[in-house]
């Protein structure tokens, strides 16, 4: 990966605008939307599941596995929790894995790419495509929302080591057993797999604030850079010193 990775950021969602994209198989939670931007693609992009997907572009459900292989695509990573996130899955995916979006829609997103600058404005006009209210407001059950603020503020204090189910049952006052299973319940994960989730988006946030790989693993509470690098590829499907050091932050 020798050529800049664009990508844009703000609560709810990240984009990114890349060249020789080969991830290999991993999941993380978030909704995906990839399309192929490559005017000449070679088939078979992309696998969900171990299963070949021919197809220009998907929407690929939260915590599925699936690996792309692209010379240009633009993803989306759109936080599980919001409310497009919500509209999408009830408007494509449903109980499937992915959708796969048709060739005359990803064209119109090549188009649009060709004729745009990659920024918000862009980005609007192609989520408008699929979803006419583009809304990154969470929806979350209230006592729930408590704790994803509860993160936010983590975050920004990058005070991780705070962060434990102790902590959690004493903020919402809840017994343990039937915290777990509504947490389960609303979130698709375990809380142990959120929070795994939460400190390396973090770290990457952390990281490309201009920290070493080192530091950002250390502030997000990983036991070392090399355990970062681990979660890190198996969520993306590639090392993270691949992706920081070739990444532009977009205004």
């Amino acid at each position: 990966m020798s050529q800049q990775i664009k990508l844009l950021q703000k609560t709810g969602i990240i984009a990114i605008d890349g060249p020789s994209f080969q991830l290999e198989n991993h999941h993380h939670h978030a909704l995906q939307v990839v399309i192929n931007l490559d005017v000449a693609p070679s088939s078979h992009l992309f696998s969900v599941e171990n299963n070949l997907i021919d197809s220009p572009g998907l929407i690929i459900a939260p915590n599925i596995t699936h690996k792309i292989k692209s010379s240009h695509c633009l993803v989306l990573l759109i936080e599980a929790e919001s409310h497009l996130a919500e509209s999408l899955s009830n408007n494509y995916i449903q109980k499937a894995n992915y959708y796969s979006i048709p060739l005359e829609f990803c064209r119109q997103i090549i188009k649009l790419f060709l004729e745009e600058n990659f920024g918000w404005s862009t980005l609007d006009s192609v989520l408008n495509l699929l979803d006419s209210d583009i809304c990154l407001d969470r929806h979350i059950q209230p006592r729930l929302q408590k704790l994803v603020n509860w993160f936010d503020e983590v975050e920004v204090t990058s005070d991780w080591e705070s962060v434990n189910l102790t902590a959690a049952l004493d903020k919402i006052q809840l017994s343990q057993g039937r915290f777990l299973h509504l947490f389960s319940e609303q979130f698709g994960i375990t809380w142990r797999q959120y929070v795994l989730w939460r400190r390396l988006l973090a770290a990457i946030k952390y990281a490309l604030a201009g920290y070493s790989l080192t530091a950002s693993a250390q502030q997000a509470c990983f036991s070392d850079s090399a355990h970062f690098s681990r979660v890190f590829k198996s969520m993306f499907g590639i090392s993270p010193s691949l992706v920081i050091k070739n990444i532009k932050l977009q205004q």
